[in-house]
């Protein structure tokens, strides 16, 4: 799974030192910088019943589905973490290259046994949060 989650990690790292090389500094950050994207990202919060058992469910399920999710198209990043201090809450983090491109991940065969798996696990509704990123590439001033 690791290498799957830093894939585009270490290709953006093959490219910088490759560009480095025939780019000179000033020249190559300007360029990197015109290269930001807005990603779009979900944000999925999840409460497992008390019931270890669906806990050790739902944790392989989300497992498999990054594992499944991060291979689709247009697809940056696919995410699951568990809480460090309370193993019932998960977090989802889902990195698209664009809001249309999750048009993919829906359109995954596997997104159709999801949610029937998962829903009967949990103990409330997902909270689900849609977000774009900040440009964070270029240099601000904070206002006072």
């Amino acid at each position: 799974m690791a290498h799957a989650d830093y894939s585009c990690i270490h290709s953006q790292q093959r490219f910088n030192k490759i560009h480095r090389r025939i780019l000179p500094r000033q020249e190559f950050n300007s360029y990197l910088g015109n290269l930001f994207i807005m990603v779009y990202t979900i944000v999925v919060h999840l409460y497992a019943k008390d019931d270890q058992e669906c806990i050790d469910k739902l944790s392989a399920k989300l497992i498999e589905a990054s594992r499944v999710y991060s291979k689709d198209q247009e697809t940056i990043s696919w995410f699951v973490m568990q809480d460090i201090k309370d193993p019932r809450a998960f977090t989802i983090v889902e990195r698209y290259e664009q809001e249309s491109s999750q048009k993919y991940h829906l359109e995954n065969p596997y997104w159709k046994t999801f949610d029937p798996y998962v829903i009967p696990l949990l103990e409330k509704p997902m909270d689900l949060r849609r977000l774009e990123e900040l440009d964070t590439s270029k240099d601000v001033v904070v206002p006072e």
